[in-house]
């Protein structure tokens, strides 16, 4: 997996020091403590957008910077140009945010304060009011507004970074034979031509957030002959780790790539074993490259760790995802 950099700083702890005196903390997510991520849910043109708690998408509508503006306060943009904004400018409870042109008035500026809570902040509107979301922000889809200051997680936010990663590369698991005969009659461990195979790969991150893990599926059977041979395998493997002292925010979801074909036939083996032909697939989705093995020369399942002359999954190549991480 090639390197990837990521900065060093917690966004939080920089907006909470005062750092952005000094410049922008540019390009960031806006992440509620329900979990859920801000978002804009339509193009901006030519005017304004609302914006919405989502599921993680790592798209460019969920990103923001925070740029200093007057009176120590800042405008928090989108590469578009807009900039979260109060609706017409109302200082009343339960106001939708939009993302709007700049103009420099109060509803457009945001003032960033400490919580009580480590690693979060409040976000104030210079009209006094907290930026929050609709019915405590618990699910997707529901508004951004302002409201007075509550201890809702839906008033606490940080900023976790943007980053593309490349998971690391499967390596060759051995499926094994799910029959009821295995190991009894040897002769139902061959498929004896070509098996009808499926396989899926998806991401998903760890519970503790310090890794994405991919989990892997393997299963290839006869089709012509009732009760013969069925090979499968489920695998979890770590594709990426966190950054020491770093954890990991969001990942997509949906990140999955399924394949069902029809297997090659590898023919007999004269003496020396045929391990069958590796095939190749470049599924749609989150993996790159897919590569799989089910008839081989001789039985396609055994007993033992040993993945020679046995129906394998050889391995899989992904490709870039965004994530973020806190």
């Amino acid at each position: 997996m090639a390197p990837t950099m990521f900065r060093t700083f917690s966004s939080a702890v920089v907006l909470c020091a005062g750092l952005l005196s000094s410049g922008a903390l540019a390009d960031v997510y806006l992440q509620a403590k329900t979990g859920l991520f801000a978002g804009r849910f339509s193009d901006p043109a030519p005017w304004n957008a609302r914006v919405q708690l989502e599921a993680f998408a790592g798209v460019d509508s969920q990103r923001f910077s925070f740029i200093p503006a007057r009176g120590g306060s800042v405008k928090i943009c989108q590469s578009s140009g807009h900039c979260l904004a109060v609706e017409r400018g109302d200082a009343e409870k339960g106001v939708p945010v939009a993302v709007v042109p700049f103009t420099n008035l109060d509803s457009q500026l945001w003032t960033i304060e400490t919580s009580s809570v480590a690693g979060y902040v409040r976000i104030r509107s210079r009209l006094g009011l907290y930026l929050d979301a609709h019915r405590g922000g618990a699910r997707a889809g529901v508004p951004l507004w302002t409201w007075s200051f509550s201890t809702n997680d839906s008033q606490l936010w940080r900023m976790p970074e943007p980053a593309t990663i490349t998971p690391s590369s499967l390596g060759i698991h051995c499926p094994h034979a799910y029959d009821r005969h295995f190991p009894f009659n040897p002769i139902l461990m061959d498929f004896d031509g070509r098996p009808w195979l499926t396989s899926s790969v998806w991401l998903w991150p760890s519970p503790d957030g310090r890794s994405i893990v991919a989990t892997s599926t393997y299963d290839a059977w006869r089709t012509d002959v009732e009760e013969a041979l069925h090979v499968v395998g489920r695998w979890d493997d770590v594709v990426f780790t966190a950054p020491l002292g770093r954890r990991i925010a969001g990942v997509p979801s949906g990140l999955v790539s399924n394949v069902a074909a029809l297997a090659s036939q590898a023919g007999p083996e004269f003496g020396v074993c045929a391990d069958g032909d590796i095939q190749f697939f470049m599924p749609t989705g989150v993996v790159r490259q897919l590569r799989l093995i089910a008839d081989t020369g001789s039985y396609d399942s055994s007993s033992d760790a040993d993945c020679g002359c046995d129906a394998q999954f050889r391995g899989a190549d992904f490709q870039p995802i965004n994530i973020a991480l806190e």
